[in-house]
């Protein structure tokens, strides 16, 4: 008896957003209250990508991304996601999901 072998094919569907924003304060010094340096710029550079992969077709599906970002402060920094959906029927839908923070 021959064994039947099918083909999986998995649909993705990419999502990818940037952004940028620079900020400039300018703050007077009062007696009561002395900020220093009185001017700052900051700027803050982010990048998101985001791949939802279907694992079974409308029921099992797996979202991989990460958040990039570049800041004034704290210098590069990204958050990875991760997260799985199984539709369970029509009206029924169960999720988890794991953050991290580097």
């Amino acid at each position: 008896m021959g064994r039947q072998c099918r083909q999986r094919r998995h649909q993705h569907h990419h999502q990818e957003r940037q952004g940028y924003r620079l900020t400039k304060d300018e703050i007077t010094p009062t007696p009561e209250l002395v900020i220093d340096p009185v001017r700052r710029d900051q700027q803050l550079w982010n990048l998101f990508l985001q791949d939802s992969i279907s694992l079974v077709e409308n029921k099992l599906t797996l979202t991989l991304g990460s958040k990039f970002e570049h800041n004034s402060f704290t210098g590069f920094e990204f958050q990875p996601g991760g997260r799985l959906l199984w539709q369970a029927s029509k009206s029924q839908v169960l999720w988890g999901f794991r953050r991290g923070r580097c």
